[in-house]
């Protein structure tokens, strides 16, 4: 019998992790994900985040970052990044170290390295 009582998340997203580990002052997604997690909790499934660094040359995750690329060039695709991205508030602007791959500075907006 399958053990569904503990499950993993994989991101390659460090920003999107450090957002949900803010309780303080989370984004609206993060914390519909937290109250997801907990509600989880209660019923005894564990969900564990993991993040994993992206272009490793792992065959599995260069074929999802393939797979992303492609469905990028669908403009419908990038104006909703967009949209979430401004609505998360992570911009160039507020998450310029993510985005130039330098030591992270505490984001003004959600409190978060």
């Amino acid at each position: 019998m399958l053990n569904t009582n503990n499950n993993l998340i994989l991101t390659d997203s460090l920003s999107t992790l450090r957002s949900l580990e803010n309780t303080t002052n989370p984004t609206d997604m993060a914390k519909i994900i937290q109250e997801k997690t907990n509600e989880l909790k209660l019923r005894r499934i564990n969900i564990t985040f993991i993040w994993v660094p992206g272009h490793s040359n792992i065959t599995e995750n260069e074929m999802v970052d393939k797979a992303a690329k492609k469905a990028l060039q669908s403009s419908n695709t990038k104006e909703k990044i967009l949209i979430n991205r401004l609505r998360i508030g992570h911009t160039r602007l507020t998450h310029k170290s993510l985005m130039a791959k330098e030591e992270p500075t505490k984001c003004t907006a959600c409190g978060v390295l």
